[in-house]
C-alpha cells in the first residue's frame, strides 16, 4: 500500500512539475493586455507557479486527473478568447481552472472558503473568477475521454 501511495505522489509531482514549467514559460513570454482583465493581478505575485501549484496539490489532495483537466480548461479558455498567459494572470487562471476541474471531477469537494485560502484570494474574488471563467468558456466544462487521454499522455511522457 505504501508503495502505491508513493508511486502516485511521485507521478503526481511529475505531472505538477511539468504543468508548472509549461505555464511558467508561457507566462514569461506572454504580453499583458492593455485592458485589465478580470484575471489580472495588480502586481506580479511573489510565489512561483511551481510553488503555487505545489501548495494546491498539498492542501487539496489533487489528482493527476484534475491537473490534466485544468490544463485542458486553460487551453480551451485561451483559444476561445484569444488571450495569453502572462505573469499578471497565470496564478489566478491556474487557481480558477484547478477549482473548476476539482468540482467537475470529484463528487465531494472542499468548501469555497478552503479553495480561496489555498489560492490566496477572498471567497468573493474566487467566485467572481469562477463566474468569469465559466462565462468565457460558455459553460463548456465537458471533457471527452479522447481529450483527457491526449492531455494525460503528454503530461506522463518520460
Amino acid at each position: 500500500m505504501c508503495n502505491m501511495v508513493t508511486a502516485r505522489k511521485t507521478r503526481q509531482s511529475r505531472v505538477a512539475s511539468r504543468l508548472a514549467g509549461l505555464l511558467s514559460a508561457l507566462a514569461k513570454g506572454g504580453k499583458r493586455s492593455k485592458a485589465m482583465l478580470v484575471y489580472d493581478s495588480k502586481s506580479v505575485p511573489d510565489i512561483s507557479v511551481f510553488d503555487y501549484l505545489s501548495r494546491w496539490v498539498e492542501y487539496t489532495d489533487c489528482s493527476d486527473d484534475v491537473l490534466c483537466i485544468a490544463s485542458l480548461y486553460l487551453d480551451r479558455l485561451m483559444s476561445k478568447n484569444n488571450f495569453s498567459l502572462n505573469v499578471h494572470n497565470v496564478h489566478r487562471l491556474l487557481a480558477t481552472s484547478l477549482v473548476l476541474a476539482s468540482k467537475w471531477q470529484h463528487d465531494v469537494v472542499y468548501p469555497s472558503s478552503h479553495y480561496a485560502l489555498v489560492c490566496g484570494v477572498s471567497v468573493d474574488e474566487l467566485k467572481r473568477l469562477e463566474r468569469s471563467f465559466l462565462t468565457d468558456l460558455d459553460w463548456d466544462l465537458h471533457v471527452t475521454t479522447k481529450q483527457f487521454q491526449s492531455y494525460a499522455v503528454e503530461f506522463t511522457k518520460f
